[in-house]
């Protein structure tokens, strides 16, 4: 994933847009009247005032159901909204319900390495980290897992080289799961095999990853401090919030940036 030239904020405008062009008080009347996707969306492209937690629960209820749909995006009133659009001004309007990781999650999906939430420019592994306590102490251990694996494949691809270690620790966590040892397994040997000795030491956690090519199946093929991924767990500390942190944007005045792969459907 390239660095960008600037943080997204196309999200901004938008917000902008309804500002201005909500003049009506809310009505609550109207809520129970929405029926479908089109109800939903004349009220969000409409001159109604919305509290933010039901705007925030209606920008939600959209993204799941272009999600359901296998979308990226779709069009309000003919202008394009991607599913980060959606997300990003639902935490701008209601950011208590709106976890970061989810935004980390649309980030990676769309390929936006950095855009601009809560008032500064954050990356992809920042909004998996904010809310790293949480989510990864969730009573659903599929959430658990699938976050895990998330926030690795992030700091692969954002981060390179200098976070391997962490990204497998992560990757080694996710394999607890047994729905996501397979899957996790391959990637990481995918990792190990362009590693000398096909090796490689966690500077995190000092958990040694090997590839062991005598294997039959891919749970076995990789080794975590010598026992098949999945079963040698490590001990990773929660990273540092990014709360306290921004990231660095070399035009903070640009709005927009070029996104690649993200397709308004």
């Amino acid at each position: 994933m390239e660095a960008p030239t600037a943080a997204y904020r196309g999200h901004l405008k938008k917000i902008e847009a309804a500002d201005k062009r909500r003049t009506k008080p809310f009505d609550e009347n109207v809520m129970k009247s929405i029926e479908n996707v089109d109800g939903l969306i004349d009220v969000l492209a409409g001159d109604m005032q919305l509290p933010g937690s039901v705007e925030g629960q209606l920008l939600m209820t959209l993204a799941n159901a272009v999600q359901q749909q296998g979308g990226q995006g779709l069009r309000i009133r003919e202008e394009p909204w991607m599913l980060l659009d959606l997300v990003l001004v639902a935490r701008h309007r209601d950011p208590a319900n709106i976890p970061a990781c989810l935004i980390g999650e649309i980030m990676l999906k769309a390929q936006v390495p950095i855009t601009f939430v809560d008032g500064k420019n954050v990356t992809i592994t920042q909004m998996f980290e904010e809310d790293y306590a949480r989510w990864s102490t969730s009573p659903d251990p599929d959430v658990v897992a699938g976050n895990h694996f998330k926030y690795g494949y992030a700091l692969l691809v954002t981060e390179g080289d200098e976070a391997v270690g962490r990204a497998l620790d992560q990757f080694a966590l996710a394999a607890k799961h047994p729905e996501h040892t397979s899957n996790t397994a391959e990637l990481i040997s995918k990792v190990l095999e362009a590693a000398p000795e096909k090796k490689l030491v966690s500077d995190a956690s000092g958990f040694t990853y090997e590839l062991n090519t005598q294997a039959a199946d891919s749970a076995s093929k990789v080794l975590v401090n010598g026992k098949p991924v999945g079963q040698a767990i490590p001990t990773v500390a929660a990273p540092k919030s990014a709360g306290a942190t921004s990231a660095k944007s070399s035009d903070e005045g640009n709005s927009t940036m070029l996104i690649a792969g993200a397709v308004v459907a």
